[in-house]
């Protein structure tokens, strides 16, 4: 089965007027394999009773959940690494007393093995017509697009995040939210006149 994309161009920067915008992929219509949708697959994989998988991967989830909760990294061999991405909300000097460092969570990074990586292989891609519903941009692909953005602009505003993204002006808010908690953007200015800058570490 081919997975459907639609091609969205990134805004031209005002410098280069005139010059081809560039494309990128995106997902579309893309279906999501919820927990029970998941079970039922791998019951009908396995010959297992789904009551059986369900309280499986319900395990499997609760395990993972404390092992990550104590620092572990979980290696799950042919299919990949889990680790927790740690950071601080606060400016951290080494004259900073241990007791004002605080660390809080980030979230938590996938690596996927080379195994999972080589069964994926090269999928089918399909174009298909603009009217399509797009899937809406993780945090993680709009680190992709911001990092492209930022290459030629020094900063952003949520109404710019909205054309560059696609999305609703509820959906940048949370993910412009989400961004800034990440470490990734900088909140500058108030009201009318805020705008994102990219935190200068993550530059290339």
């Amino acid at each position: 089965m081919a997975i459907h994309i639609d091609w969205q161009a990134l805004p031209t920067p005002h410098e280069e007027k005139g010059k081809q915008p560039q494309l990128y992929p995106r997902l579309v219509d893309n279906e999501v394999v919820d927990f029970h949708k998941l079970c039922e697959k791998v019951s009908k994989h396995s010959s297992k009773s789904m009551g059986t998988v369900i309280g499986i991967v319900s395990d499997t989830i609760d395990v993972m959940k404390m092992l990550l909760h104590e620092g572990k990294t979980i290696d799950l061999e042919d299919f990949g690494v889990f680790k927790l991405s740690i950071g601080t909300d606060g400016y951290i000097t080494p004259t900073t007393p241990y007791h004002n460092r605080k660390v809080v969570v980030r979230g938590v990074n996938f690596q996927p093995n080379k195994v999972l990586m080589d069964a994926i292989d090269t999928p089918d891609f399909r174009t298909v017509p603009r009217n399509a519903s797009p899937v809406i941009m993780s945090v993680e692909q709009m680190q992709y697009a911001l990092t492209d953005y930022f290459k030629t602009h020094d900063s952003i505003t949520r109404s710019q995040v909205e054309k560059l993204c696609k999305m609703k002006r509820t959906t940048a808010c949370e993910r412009l939210s989400e961004l800034v908690k990440l470490g990734f953007l900088r909140k500058v200015g108030y009201n009318k006149e805020t705008k994102y800058e990219i935190i200068k570490y993550n530059k290339q």
